[in-house]
């Protein structure tokens, strides 16, 4: 059984890291985070400047209110866990998480499953 981190965008987004984590979490601890930056990323989005973003206002809120809709288990910036596998949505900011040893995107945007993930 591993932990496998889920960073979840926009609410689309959410609901398809979602349904990814339904096939995984008979066997793994799957938990959950919305969309963060580091730096000044971060300060950015803490003052408000990144609301039109999934960084924060709507997108973020509609994100953590479905987390508790759905009594997933949530660690904010993937700080409380180590992970073996991190599944994210999106290229905006790639996130290194430490003690990862997998990281996957999720494309929706393909047709062929084995094209839908890219590792790095």
């Amino acid at each position: 059984m591993g932990n496998i981190l889920f960073i979840c965008g926009s609410l689309n987004q959410t609901t398809q890291m979602h349904a990814i984590a339904r096939n995984l979490m008979n066997e793994n601890n799957c938990h959950f985070t919305s969309y963060y930056g580091d730096g000044i990323v971060n300060l950015l989005a803490k003052i408000g400047w990144l609301n039109f973003t999934v960084l924060g206002g709507r997108h973020k809120r509609e994100t953590e209110e479905y987390f508790l809709r759905h009594n997933l288990q949530v660690d904010p910036r993937g700080e409380a866990h180590s992970y073996d596998m991190v599944v994210t949505c999106s290229d905006l900011l790639i996130k290194k998480i430490s003690g990862a040893n997998v990281q996957y995107w999720y494309r929706k945007e393909s047709q062929n499953p084995r094209e839908s993930c890219i590792t790095w």
